[in-house]
């Protein structure tokens, strides 16, 4: 019986734990608007997105890095 007891009241106690977490927890909408806002932009030449800001836009196209705008640049003139 004492250990029914026992196992009872730790499960009560759990409960009550978690419940005390859930309430205290607070989340932080701004994250959420934050990635949605954030516009990703695909590199032409190597096909890895990256953030738009980060982004270099040249002849309507987007490249992560100077270097891969001069060699899609190289490609495109072979």
């Amino acid at each position: 019986m004492s250990l029914l007891r026992l196992l009872f009241i730790a499960g009560i106690i759990w409960l009550l734990y978690r419940l005390i977490k859930k309430l205290t927890f607070k989340r932080n909408p701004d994250i959420r608007k934050t990635l949605e806002t954030t516009h990703m932009a695909r590199c032409t030449y190597c096909d890895t997105y990256i953030i738009r800001q980060d982004a270099c836009f040249r002849e309507d196209n987007y490249f992560c890095s100077p270097e891969h705008y001069e060699k899609h640049k190289q490609k495109d003139s072979e």
